[in-house]
């Protein structure tokens, strides 16, 4: 099996934005990388960068949500998609 299979391709633009958003805390990066399986990971990463939610400020916006990947993307796509009422399905809309 070939290791692209295994790793996530970054481009430039992702992975300048991931450091980015990490801001020098190493703590965030576990997190950043939880989110990379969802479709919509680059619009939620600028989102964060939008808000000011970078290194530790990044940290405790996981922290308030469990530090659970779901409630973090449920929360920001419903800010993206706040005209959108209808409910977000896991398997739809994020994975």
């Amino acid at each position: 099996m070939s290791s692209s299979v295994l790793t996530p391709q970054f481009n430039d633009e992702r992975r300048a934005l991931i450091l980015k958003l990490a801001g020098g805390d190493q703590r965030v990066l576990p997190l950043i990388h939880s989110l990379e399986h969802l479709k919509k990971r680059d619009m939620i990463y600028r989102w964060f960068y939008r808000n000011e939610l970078t290194g530790e400020k990044l940290y405790t916006f996981f922290q308030e949500r469990r530090f659970s990947w779901n409630e973090v993307a449920v929360y920001v796509i419903s800010r993206l998609e706040k005209q959108d009422t209808r409910p977000i399905l896991v398997h739809k809309d994020m994975i």
